[in-house]
């Protein structure tokens, strides 16, 4: 893809096999797609009743950035795209023109499968993080119970990407995993 055209506000591609016509002569293998790694690294550590644990989850990936199609009758744009869209001719831009044009909207097939619409994806993600403390046993029997544990625990509660889609794991515009706070006590009787 050569970027958006600085007049029409279009999309503008590569003719690779050089007929004048973008079509599906046009098309060629650019990226393997696969994860390059994903993993994550988890710990708990105790102290005189208190325990912590974490679980980081990372990765590296080619993923699409926007797999539906921004801007067009079928799905709004973010923000950080609107801000960056086509306006008037000579604009240099990163998004093609706001359109409800069906000619238009065809480009979009375009886009999704050409580079432009594809990424590295690098992120780290604080999936889980949670505080809790056990009771000791002295305090416990005077009371007649067996164990209390009070916790709370965080789910999604941080992902650090420079990528500007919503969610990094997955490529899409979609609303990412929410995040969760629980808290509770347990207690053995």
């Amino acid at each position: 893809m050569n970027g958006v055209n600085s007049q029409t506000g279009l999309y503008d591609f590569e003719d690779l096999d050089g007929n004048g016509m973008i079509n599906a002569d046009d098309q060629k293998f650019f990226q393997d797609r696969s994860r390059t790694f994903f993993g994550g690294i988890s710990n708990s550590f105790s102290y005189k009743g208190f325990e912590a644990t974490f679980l980081f989850q990372g990765g590296k990936q080619v993923i699409q950035k926007f797999p539906s199609y921004p801007g067009t009758f079928f799905q709004n744009m973010l923000k950080s795209q609107y801000d960056v869209r086509w306006q008037k001719p000579g604009d240099d831009a990163k998004y093609q023109r706001l359109t409800t044009s069906f000619t238009d909207f065809a480009n979009m097939f375009n886009y999704r499968g050409s580079t432009g619409s594809f990424q590295d994806c690098m992120f780290l993600r604080l999936k889980t993080l949670g505080l809790s403390y056990h009771f000791k046993e002295q305090t416990l029997t005077r009371i007649h119970l067996h164990g209390i544990k009070v916790f709370i625990q965080g789910q999604n509660l941080f992902t650090y990407s420079e990528q500007e889609i919503l969610d990094v794991e997955t490529g899409n515009s979609a609303i990412p995993p929410l995040k969760i706070l629980t808290a509770g006590i347990n207690i053995k009787f």
